[in-house]
């Protein structure tokens, strides 16, 4: 009797274990086809079921794939436009806390960045390191990027768990179009390093303290000198430093 019972409770959990399955994956369907940048196969797994907020086993969404690989090739941009379209959560976060905006402003998509903007995505929110979307946009981003988010509110000393800024970010290696970093300089000094006048000026707009200095104790103007650069000694003698 005990026999008939369990295979009576069986054939009614079948249905369910295989809708279970099925669902899984169409939600892996979902997000290896966000992250191809397939817009048809995305679109199909949603009207077949998938939910748009499902995670992969990183524990990254649709989302955050298509943002993190926003270029345009395979209409990532128009992948990310139909995800948002469906609902999907702009603010969830993935393994390191994680969000698409971050994965976006690190890779320097300034067109999914600015429709994840648009949808409300948190420009302050940090991952598991204290690293915002403006941290990262200005450790390997552009100057596109890092603009719009500065322009949409980003706060501008923000630190991470190591005390980092995204102003110490923002100019390492003095890139003009892409701004990269070097954890151990503020992105002051690294700009006056590589003499990008464009990037200091920037970060001096937006309020960076010129006076600060790095572990040995350099400030931005005696990187400036010792190499060199005398545009930006002059500018940075100018506005105070010391």
């Amino acid at each position: 009797m005990k026999r008939i019972a369990l295979f009576i409770v069986c054939i009614f959990l079948l249905p369910v274990f295989f809708a279970e399955a099925s669902t899984k994956e169409k939600n892996v369907q979902l997000v290896q086809a966000a992250e191809r940048g397939k817009l048809t196969e995305v679109q199909n797994a949603l009207n077949d079921g998938a939910d748009v907020n499902a995670k992969n086993t990183f524990g990254s969404t649709a989302l955050m794939m298509a943002s993190y690989c926003g270029y345009t090739n395979g209409n990532y941009t128009e992948v990310v436009k139909l995800l948002l379209d469906k609902g999907a959560d702009v603010n969830i976060k993935g393994k390191e806390g994680l969000t698409a905006l971050m994965e976006a402003s690190s890779g320097g998509y300034a067109e999914v960045v600015k429709l994840l903007l648009d949808k409300g995505a948190d420009i302050n929110v940090k991952n598991s390191k204290g690293e915002t979307a403006l941290i990262l946009a200005s450790h390997d981003g552009s100057a596109e990027i890092v603009k719009l988010l500065l322009d949409k509110g980003a706060n501008v000393n923000i630190k991470t768990d190591e005390g980092i800024t995204a102003l110490m970010e923002a100019s390492g290696h003095g890139y003009a179009e892409k701004v990269k970093n070097s954890a151990f300089k503020i992105a002051l000094m690294e700009a006056s390093s590589g003499g990008y006048a464009e990037v200091v000026k920037l970060l001096l707009a937006k309020g960076a303290d010129i006076n600060v200095k790095n572990s040995k104790g350099e400030t931005a103007l005696v990187i400036a000198k010792d190499n060199g650069q005398k545009e930006i000694v002059g500018m940075l003698e100018r506005t105070g430093a010391k």
